[in-house]
């Protein structure tokens, strides 16, 4: 092996486990063994730009692109870096060089759709982020671009998209943190809380935003310790263990039918964020746990908003009651639904049985369900 290939290999190396100082030292004695090498030039080139060293950069861009005229990465990040520098004009310009050399490449797809979107061109923007979807439909970026782009027009359209971003990859810090700005903005405080704390969790330490969302956090903690939830079901199911009468059981039912619970759903539609409807094409199923007698049943968490406020989040979805005794009564390994109080480790159990019935009963009535049936957390 040629001693310059033995360094460029090592440079390589080191600038992947982050030591830039060791595989600058590699790289150049590479161009001094191998003056010409472009992709010394190029590594040695990405160097400089990460760190801040603008115009070493381009010095060093130009050199190799004068060698390789036709290297798409050259073009590529020339245009990173006259992003940096401000001059969008000339990074779009190496962007469509980069894709002509280079047709459907994703980084140039997306670099593309972000200098278009800061040069004004909302339109021709939102196509290279359609087009990047095509390319690379489960890579989170291309939602979250989009989502940003999106979020002052169409917010709920935003919401969708960064939903998706985190769907494609529960990792993806940066789509946490924008569905929380839309959330916070509507004023879902609880939904808008957790996605915070998600960002901080799973961003880098020294993110741009950290500390913008810790002060969102201490806001929004400080409002809803404020607010008082209202707990009717977990009421009722109070009521009924103090009672354990006929009469305690049938209001808690007929309230529960129309309540909206907390469930853990699986199955919902790629991207959702509000209220959608279970259909055959996307059918909706709920988590089952065993309970002390051996029964599979489905879990539901009355009063969403104050469980979570003194339970935390156990769920992750919500569902309104009926069509969580249609889906228990759906499933023949089920048993039943039992009903967790958002007031005090307490529950209700309601059987196959008597799901059955509550159903059958509710057959000539109109059905309430007509509403959306749950929405995500």
């Amino acid at each position: 092996m040629n001693e310059w290939v033995e360094h460029l290999q090592k440079g390589v190396e080191a600038a992947k486990r982050g030591d830039l100082d060791q595989a600058e030292v590699h790289f150049r004695e590479t161009l001094r063994r191998n003056p010409s090498n472009t992709d010394a030039l190029l590594n040695l080139a990405n160097i400089y730009y990460h760190r801040d060293e603008f115009d070493g950069a381009l010095e060093l861009i130009e050199e190799c692109i004068t060698a390789d005229p036709a290297k798409p990465q050259a073009h590529h990040l020339r245009g990173m870096v006259r992003s940096a520098v401000g001059n969008l004009s000339g990074a779009l310009t190496d962007f469509d060089t980069d894709l002509r050399l280079h047709p459907n490449d994703l980084d140039a797809t997306l670099s593309r759709g972000v200098t278009l979107s800061e040069l004004g061109n909302t339109t021709d923007a939102l196509a290279s982020y359609e087009q990047a979807m095509r390319l690379a439909p489960k890579d989170p970026r291309p939602y979250h671009n989009r989502g940003l782009l999106r979020a002052e027009s169409d917010p709920d359209g935003a919401l969708s998209d960064f939903s998706e971003a985190i769907n494609c990859d529960p990792s993806y810090a940066d789509a946490y943190l924008g569905r929380g700005f839309l959330l916070r903005a509507k004023g879902e405080k609880q939904e808008a809380l957790a996605d915070f704390r998600a960002f901080l969790h799973i961003g880098p330490r020294l993110h741009k935003s950290s500390e913008l969302v810790r002060s969102w956090i201490r806001e929004l903690e400080s409002e809803i310790s404020q607010t008082a939830f209202a707990t009717p079901l977990s009421d009722l199911i109070d009521s009924h263990f103090k009672s354990s009468t006929q009469n305690s059981f049938a209001d808690f039912l007929q309230a529960f039918r129309s309540a909206v619970v907390g469930v853990i759903a699986s199955g919902g539609p790629q991207g959702t964020m509000g209220n959608v409807t279970s259909t055959p094409e996307h059918p909706i199923s709920v988590g089952l746990s065993t309970d002390n007698a051996g029964h599979n049943v489905v879990l539901a968490f009355a009063d969403p908003d104050a469980f979570v406020r003194a339970f935390g989040a156990r769920f992750n979805a919500t569902m309104s009651g009926e069509a969580v005794l249609q889906t228990a009564v759906h499933n023949p390994a089920c048993y039943g639904v039992r009903v967790n109080s958002a007031k005090a480790e307490i529950s209700i159990l309601i059987d196959r049985q008597t799901a059955v019935s509550l159903l059958d009963a509710g057959k000539g009535a109109p059905r309430s369900s007509q509403r959306p049936w749950w929405k995500f957390w």
